[in-house]
């Protein structure tokens, strides 16, 4: 597969993403016939990160193997509820790996990270590794291995206002 297959791959994966995170943005609320419900509008923002600029990955072309790309995850309450437990779920798109220390949110939010596609968040994931002996032993997961950042406010996100939660990867 060329480099520029691989990157139009890429970019389509990170279309995916974008609408997956979309999906993944979650309000609930308390249903009354007179509550609304709360509307939030969630948008992706990616970067790439070249030398010492920063480009607009609608406007970088082909993503190379190194290159560091970060992402916002902006969410609106553009309603008059109050959004309570929001959480978001930012993608690592396949063939990037998750930049360590990079996971960061507007306002103190939970941030747990998947190994599994999503099926499960950990602060810190675990995997069983085999030991010489034969023995199981439970340890940290490889970063390689995340899959999903899940982001988990306590306080409600209040009507007219937004939240931000920001990541970054790295191109394998």
């Amino acid at each position: 597969m060329s480099l520029r297959t691989k990157s139009a791959s890429f970019i389509v994966l990170v279309l995916l993403s974008v609408t997956a995170i979309a999906v993944s943005a979650v309000a609930h609320w308390r249903q009354s016939p007179i509550e609304a419900r709360p509307k939030v509008v969630v948008e992706l923002v990616g970067v790439a990160s070249r030398g010492d600029a920063e480009v607009s990955l609608d406007k970088a072309g082909e993503v190379k193997t190194g290159e560091t790309l970060r992402w916002t995850i902006n969410s609106y309450n553009e309603s008059d509820a109050a959004a309570k437990g929001y959480k978001v779920i930012g993608e690592i798109p396949p063939g990037t790996v998750f930049v360590a220390g990079s996971a960061a949110a507007e306002r103190t939010a939970l941030v747990t990270y998947s190994i599994d596609g999503g099926k499960t968040y950990s602060a810190r994931p675990t995997i069983e590794e085999k030991q010489p002996d034969g023995s199981i032993k439970v340890v940290p997961a490889p970063i390689v291995l995340y899959t999903q950042i899940k982001y988990e406010w306590s306080d409600p996100l209040d009507p007219a206002s937004r939240v931000a939660a920001f990541y970054a990867v790295q191109v394998k």
